[in-house]
């Protein structure tokens, strides 16, 4: 119960914030984002299309295609097993809203990519506490997706 009143407090919030303030930090989120994947030499980065007053993720796309990165988005796999996989994002990429009101590509490529196949994940959360654990919208696909990610070569 508390964690819903945390997640419709912060949502709120994030959703009155000023639209300069939004810019200035997706801006800036995406200028550190793309430094460490620089010193990684990150190549495949799975992004969230940014929903409910998440901060914007399009300028970091931006960095990410200028400089031949791979982009990918998720995609619902099963909504009951709450399942997603991924696929690539390009600047012409015909997305379409979910179940969630959340856009996700069209699934015109044959090739589904999974956390396996991706070097970063950026995971779209509502909060975090200081010890860094994530407060998602509540519904478990990036929980289930991430359960084992410490055993993969992977950055979130």
């Amino acid at each position: 119960m508390k964690n819903n009143v945390i997640r419709k407090n912060i949502r709120i919030k994030r959703r009155n914030l000023n639209q300069k303030i939004k810019i200035d930090a997706a801006i800036k989120v995406a200028n550190l984002v793309f430094n460490f994947i620089k010193v990684k030499n990150i190549q495949n980065v799975a992004l969230f299309h940014s929903f409910d007053g998440e901060i914007d993720t399009f300028p970091l796309a931006n960095l990410l295609w200028k400089n031949n990165k791979k982009v990918f988005l998720p995609k619902i796999n099963s909504f009951f097993k709450r399942t997603i996989y991924f696929l690539k994002y390009k600047r012409n990429t015909n997305l379409k809203l979910n179940k969630f009101n959340i856009f996700e590509p069209e699934k015109i490529s044959k090739r589904k990519f999974f956390i396996d196949d991706l070097e970063m994940i950026l995971v779209p959360l509502v909060a975090f506490d200081k010890d860094g654990n994530r407060l998602g919208m509540g519904f478990g696909f990036y929980d289930l997706l991430l359960r084992n990610w410490k055993k993969k070569k992977l950055y979130l």
